[in-house]
């Protein structure tokens, strides 16, 4: 009889066990691959160790591959992931999509939200540079791309389409000279540019240029510092930065309360391990080693990215 009780009090320790375990919530970040890989970069990894260390023991946090940025934001407004980092746009067209998809944090250096912003660049390359002989203005040495050949990022890049398309739409949309009447002309071949491609990262679109299978590209931020003493920069726009957005249909109040406030209290002395370091870390900037130290979070708001809510109206 004791021996029974023996077996049948170890079995329900080991069920209770079982339960307790599978009794906790996955919680699932959607982001894009490594570049030229098929895993999560490091710097996802880390915020998925600080999304473990903000919502608890109760959580098993866990990244998923998306394919592009539209992944990305299907897996958010669909519930397959419960949040994202990816481009202002990316979340933009998330909100879009669904209202309850909203920013929780972005960053900046000291969190000075003045400063949370990149550059997106429009370049050719310096052999080119005669094209552009007597055009002073942005304008006029945009017009030179039309009938060249142009890469863009992704179609849900911010700074690698979205910015850029826009201010080719400016100028030469049915509000400027009324030689294109959609914004999908600049992606048609033969409608402004005479051949369009999508890179599918700022690297990739970079080399696009420098390897001369495009005349002129779209990228952002350091990607084209090794190779700007041979560019030319025809327009440049400052963008505001990305930020980490969930949907309210399945996010809770209290786990947005937790992630806000984790991050944006978020400092070298009780982060993860790493998590600053200037060189592999989540805000890593070997050229900037300080900036990438002092930068924090800050909490946003859906307010913060009116502009890419208006610029996406443009068809």
């Amino acid at each position: 009889m004791k021996r029974i009780l023996i077996i049948l009090v170890a079995f329900v320790l080991v069920v209770t066990g079982c339960s307790s375990k599978s009794e906790k919530k996955k919680f699932i970040l959607a982001a894009m691959p490594a570049e030229g890989q098929n895993t999560l970069d490091s710097k996802h990894q880390l915020l998925i160790q600080e999304l473990q260390a903000a919502l608890g023991d109760n959580y098993v946090v866990e990244g998923t591959l998306a394919e592009n940025y539209a992944a990305v934001s299907s897996a958010v407004v669909t519930g397959t992931a419960q949040a994202g980092w990816d481009s202002p746009n990316t979340y933009a067209t998330s909100h879009i999509a669904d209202p309850d998809v909203v920013p929780l944090v972005s960053y900046a250096v000291n969190g000075d939200r003045t400063k949370a912003f990149y550059t997106a660049y429009i370049a050719v390359l310096k052999e080119h540079e005669a094209d552009f002989a007597g055009k002073t203005t942005e304008e006029e040495k945009l017009a030179v791309l039309k009938g060249k050949s142009m890469s863009f990022v992704d179609p849900k890049s911010t700074s690698g389409f979205l910015v850029p398309s826009t201010t080719f739409y400016k100028y030469f949309g049915p509000d400027g000279t009324k030689e294109i009447s959609l914004r999908a002309d600049l992606t048609t071949p033969g409608k402004f540019f005479s051949e369009v491609v999508f890179a599918g990262d700022h690297p990739l679109s970079v080399e696009s240029l420098v390897s001369k299978k495009t005349y002129a590209s779209a990228f952002c931020c350091d990607y084209g510092s090794a190779a700007m003493d041979q560019m030319v920069v025809l327009a440049k726009a400052e963008v505001f930065n990305g930020a980490f957005y969930v949907s309210k249909k399945y996010v809770t109040d209290e786990e947005i309360q937790k992630i806000t406030e984790h991050f944006v209290n978020l400092t070298p002395q009780n982060s993860v391990a790493g998590f600053f370091d200037a060189s592999t870390g989540f805000f890593f900037d070997k050229t900037k080693p300080a900036a990438a130290t002092d930068t924090r979070f800050f909490k946003t708001t859906v307010e913060d990215y009116n502009i890419f809510y208006e610029m996406n109206k443009v068809k």
